[in-house]
């Protein structure tokens, strides 16, 4: 892959995230009950606080409201995502996978900042990204001549969907299995390989994870977590590990 492609690429990435990031502190996303709360007593007491307090007061306030990581993660992630998955359909010899990968990775950022503020993986980008991605792959299919991946991804996708709403009968939740669909989708077009070792690798990170926090007492068995962000690593190590 040419030099130059990659490094548009990390331009055009960072430019995404910035657009991301904007959106995301806009706030339209959240429901009515996710919106950060304002506490009066903070107000009421100002008077006897010195500033430094009242500053650590609305840290503290944050941290429980559902706001988002104050570190503004997602221009470079995006900036090092998108040539780097531009480099990886280049040596699989699908370059032009690379734009349903682009919308897949920039939507994956900002589902994993709104998942890890308000453990909630909204329809927007989980269910609205299916078609465009879906769109893209077939693009990427008429372009390369050769439909059996696509045919491979919505067979993957239907699975998947069967398989997870079985599993959220256990407690899965929606979200997490509209986001397991749309990654079996991507994934399943370059071959089922892929889509089983992605999914299989999300599961298993975010079990490692639940272990973690439950061992170390930071959560108890009905505690909440935001098990999107693993899901979309699996994938990513799935994507960036298939052989050529």
């Amino acid at each position: 892959m040419p030099i130059y492609a990659l490094l548009l690429a990390a331009v055009a990435g960072g430019g995404a995230g910035v657009v991301v990031r904007r959106w995301l502190v806009r706030g339209s996303w959240r429901l009515p009950e996710e919106q950060p709360s304002r506490s009066s007593s903070r107000e009421a007491g100002s008077s006897r606080s010195s500033s430094r307090e009242a500053l650590a007061e609305r840290r503290i306030e944050t941290t429980h409201t559902g706001a988002l990581p104050r570190l503004a993660w997602e221009p470079a992630a995006l900036a090092i995502l998108w040539p780097g998955l531009l480099a990886v359909v280049g040596r699989v010899d699908h370059p032009w996978a690379w734009p349903a990968l682009a919308v897949l990775s920039a939507a994956g950022v900002a589902l994993t900042s709104i998942d890890l503020a308000v453990h909630r993986l909204p329809d927007i980008f989980t269910l609205g990204s299916v078609p465009v991605v879906g769109a893209l792959l077939a693009f990427a299919s008429w372009r390369e001549g050769d439909w059996q991946g696509w045919v491979t991804a919505a067979w993957a996708a239907g699975v998947a969907l069967v398989v997870l709403l079985v599993l959220g009968l256990g407690g899965m939740g929606l979200g997490d299995v509209k986001l397991g669909v749309l990654l079996a989708g991507a994934l399943g077009w370059f071959g089922v390989t892929v889509a089983l070792v992605g999914l299989l690798l999300g599961f298993v990170l975010g079990g490692l994870w639940a272990g973690v926090l439950l061992l170390t007492g930071r959560a108890s068995r009905s505690t909440r977590f935001a098990y999107g962000p693993w899901m979309l690593l699996g994938a990513l190590a799935a994507l960036l590990t298939m052989p050529g």
